[in-house]
């Protein structure tokens, strides 16, 4: 007979802090970013004769929300993909908290503390939100198969370690403010709430960088509000370093302490939203120029 399971000790989430009166919540947010925790160097990736990044290179320090920026057919999702291990570029390396990689798989990223969202939903649209949210926790589940299906006293390890999960997950629940759809298909959801799903799916990770492939995509003004507030609480209360691709240039402005800005593949500019702003190449090719 096996042992029994022990259960894992699971970190509570931070408690949001209540800010001082008369605070600046954009000024309590920029604490100031910490040490480069992932670094991106001289990457390229080609697919057959189409060259869909060209010697990328830039960094992403800890604690700060990284936007990257660029019209349609840019290279930007391409950029996170090999990040996270979905493609494996052809030249160059990454390296996250020093240890450099090339071929990564998307498990393997994960391990390390890299969460990714994607632009299309990918939910279990017949799954409740608490089910989806759970199916996050699965790298952190260190009870066999056969513990988990068997619930008896000799494989109550099993059963503890998933009630310890279940209350993680309730805490991101609460988080993002779906309290009363937690049971709820996620198929029956507005869009703006599934996004909120898939925020909550990757934030049961725990990452230490999360990835969001156009988290606003597709949605209204309200929506782009609400998800826009989670994102900075998540690099503020949870610590979580943040790279975003957005094609709203407001939000991106607005929340990013560093923009990035890819046109055809190649880098043509990166800094504050400030200097990414007045950056001729970037109105140019971004914004658009007068004539």
């Amino acid at each position: 007979m096996n042992a029994p399971t022990e259960a894992v000790a699971i970190a509570p989430p931070a408690a949001p802090a209540a800010p001082a009166a008369g605070a600046d919540p954009a000024g309590s947010r920029r604490r100031g970013a910490g040490d480069v925790v992932l670094e991106v160097k001289n990457i390229s990736l080609a697919f057959g004769g189409v060259k869909a990044l060209t010697d990328i290179s830039f960094d992403v320090r800890e604690h700060e929300v990284r936007a990257i920026i660029g019209p349609n057919g840019a290279g930007k999702s391409s950029m996170l993909n090999c990040i996270n291990g979905v493609y494996t570029p052809q030249q160059g390396t990454i390296t996250f908290r020093g240890q450099s990689f090339q071929h990564m798989n998307s498990r393997q990223v994960a391990e390390m503390g890299i969460a990714r969202t994607f632009q299309s939903l990918a939910l279990f649209k017949g799954m409740s939100v608490l089910d989806n949210i759970m199916s996050g926790r699965n790298l952190k589940m260190r009870s066999s198969i056969i513990s988990q299906a068997l619930r008896n006293p000799w494989f109550s390890g099993a059963e503890r370690e998933e009630v310890a999960h279940r209350e993680f997950v309730e805490r991101i629940i609460d988080f993002l403010e779906i309290q009363a759809y937690r049971k709820v298909p996620v198929g029956r959801l507005p869009y703006g709430l599934q996004k909120r799903v898939d925020l909550g799916r990757a934030l049961a990770m725990q990452p230490q960088v999360l990835l969001l492939d156009e988290p606003m995509a597709g949605m209204n003004v309200e929506e782009k509000q609400d998800m826009s507030r989670f994102i900075l609480d998540v690099n503020d209360e949870y610590g979580t370093t943040i790279v975003l691709i957005e094609h709203d240039m407001g939000v991106v402005m607005d929340i990013s302490d560093r923009v990035v800005v890819l046109d055809y593949g190649r880098k043509i500019g990166d800094g504050t939203p400030a200097e990414v702003r007045a950056n001729p190449e970037v109105i140019s090719a971004y914004l658009g120029t007068s004539h």
